[in-house]
């Protein structure tokens, strides 16, 4: 049995965590999507590379 104060502070402890789990979750998306422009580019770079050895 919590009391009135008590379940008001677990409630609103409850909504900070959501709110950083949501904003990690944003953060990973980004960061997900930097590694897959990141790997875009090495592999346009790799591709010039070999181009430009080659001739």
């Amino acid at each position: 049995v919590f009391s009135h104060h008590a379940l008001r502070r677990l409630q609103e402890r409850i909504r900070e965590l959501q709110e950083e789990n949501s904003k990690q979750q944003k953060l990973n998306k980004e960061w997900r999507e930097r590694r897959k422009q990141l790997i875009r580019e090495k592999r346009e770079m790799t591709k010039t590379i070999h181009m430009t050895v080659f001739f």
